[in-house]
């Protein structure tokens, strides 16, 4: 591959990442995105609610936990998707980052 495909490629990338960081701040979607690149971006306050888990509810034993958005923090990992063709593949390292 030609380095200017590559870097094209690359761009293309970057775009799709910025477009998501973008949507899951308009949505409060999660408190933390890791993009396909390892970078990390905080969405919303740890202190602040997201709406990372939805309607959840959770047991354990005869307790029950609802709306667990307020009790946890959601972290949202980007995949690899090629919507427009190839896409660069993530850096190894991110999902050991993250840990």
């Amino acid at each position: 591959m030609t380095s200017g495909r590559w870097r094209g490629e690359q761009r293309a990338a970057e775009d799709s990442s910025q477009h998501l960081l973008l949507y899951v701040q308009r949505l409060r979607l999660y408190n933390y995105l890791v993009d396909r690149f390892g970078r990390v971006f905080r969405v919303v306050e740890d202190v602040a609610k997201a709406n990372h888990a939805g309607n959840a509810i959770w047991a354990t034993g005869d307790t029950v936990y609802l709306n667990l958005n307020h009790a946890s923090l959601g972290i949202c990992f980007e995949s690899r998707w090629a919507a427009a063709g190839r896409c660069p593949s993530p850096r190894p390292s991110s999902r050991r980052d993250a840990r």
